[in-house]
């Protein structure tokens, strides 16, 4: 059984846990407790045997049946998930039957933003009228989730926009501009893209927008492997309510903008004004490019500027005495380092001269070099 089939409301995941652990217990006790319960190949054999009968009916997905020989109504797979079909879920809350459909027609869309629960999971649903994303916006749970829509038009968007809570649409690979524009609007607490691949600057451009809010959204665009500095800038405005957990590839200027420092894998002297103007607008408390390598002699008094308090640079691994020198200047708590083992003696000294806190292993170095860190140790 594929686990995600049970990414549901709190109160819906009780029902299927209880059923399934109910099936087990009674299989284990007819095993009379046979030491293979134990073993994976019969757990995953029990897990497949549960699900063919969930989905079958025969065991029932309402929890009033589990004191009840009534079962509720089996709606089969792949036809239109219509009124009929959401009266039958607002009375019997069976939301395995809201997975079955692959369309819905508007006046089902219109009964079911009715449902007291906390969530709507119509994850099979690929086709959307305008006037059924109007009524679903009009759902008052915590989560509308609609991630098999392929496509979106604007009017559908508009609709959507004016949901309240948490909104997935991880389905969608493109936004018509149009589309975008309307989603600039929304109004919820969070709204999933995470199945969009890439992000034109007109499209970066009208989701930034919600940056603006006074009650700013989480935005999740976890698919985005590459920006633009120009669709970057438009997204910085969504800090920190922004998550771009699969990026890839950003250039310095546009990693500074968004913040993402873990990307800047190298810096060279030409990235020291890019560095200076950035750091100006960077307002965090700690820097992180443990990434880095290198740091050449430019960039170390580049981000010597830094006015937070910390510094990171794990990932370096040698330092030049001018380098060591410069970044001695930072005026913060502390510099972190972790890989770095080559320095000269001189280098030493030179790094001896931050006032703050040197995080680093003096084992690492030659004998002449811990015993600099040694002496200078505050």
């Amino acid at each position: 059984m594929d686990p995600r089939v049970f990414v549901v409301a709190t109160e819906e995941q009780q029902y299927v846990y209880s059923a399934f652990s109910d099936f087990l217990a009674s299989r284990f006790r007819s095993s009379q407790g046979d030491p293979r319960l134990c073993d994976d190949d019969r757990l995953r054999k029990l897990t497949a045997e549960f699900e063919k009968r969930w989905l079958s009916g025969e065991i029932s997905h309402n929890p009033a049946d589990r004191n009840s020989k009534k079962k509720s109504r089996y709606h089969p797979r792949g036809t239109v998930l219509s009124k009929e079909i959401a009266d039958d879920f607002l009375r019997d809350r069976d939301w395995w039957n809201l997975f079955r459909f692959k369309s819905i027609d508007d006046e089902a869309a219109e009964t079911l933003q009715k449902y007291d629960g906390e969530g709507l999971y119509l994850t099979g649903v690929t086709q959307l009228s305008d006037a059924a994303a109007q009524s679903l916006s009009k759902f008052d749970g915590l989560a509308l989730e609609l991630n098999n829509l392929k496509e979106l038009s604007a009017s559908a968007a508009s609709g959507l926009a004016k949901f309240r809570w948490d909104l997935f649409l991880d389905g969608l690979r493109n936004l018509t501009p149009a589309a975008a524009e309307n989603l600039g609007k929304f109004r919820g607490y969070s709204l999933s893209l995470n199945g969009l691949r890439s992000l034109p600057d007109d499209i970066a451009a009208s989701l930034g927008k919600l940056g603006r809010r006074r009650s700013q959204p989480t935005v999740n665009l976890n698919g985005i492997r590459t920006l633009t500095d120009v669709a970057a800038e438009s997204l910085s405005r969504l800090r920190p309510n922004l998550e771009l957990g699969g990026l890839r590839n950003l250039s310095v200027a546009a990693a500074f903008r968004l913040e993402e420092h873990k990307l800047i894998k190298s810096l060279t002297d030409a990235d020291a004004k890019t560095c200076s103007d950035a750091l100006r607008k960077f307002d965090e408390y700690n820097l992180n490019l443990s990434s880095l390598r290198s740091l050449p002699a430019s960039i170390a008094q580049a981000i010597a500027t830094f006015k937070g308090g910390g510094i990171s640079l794990r990932g370096l691994k040698t330092l030049s005495p001018l380098a060591a020198k410069n970044l001695a200047k930072y005026k913060g708590n502390s510099i972190e380092f972790e890989d770095l083992n080559r320095l000269s003696p001189v280098a030493a000294e030179n790094l001896c001269e931050f006032q703050g806190e040197l995080n680093l292993d003096p084992d690492n170095f030659s004998e002449e070099v811990a015993t600099i860190f040694e002496q200078n140790e505050k």
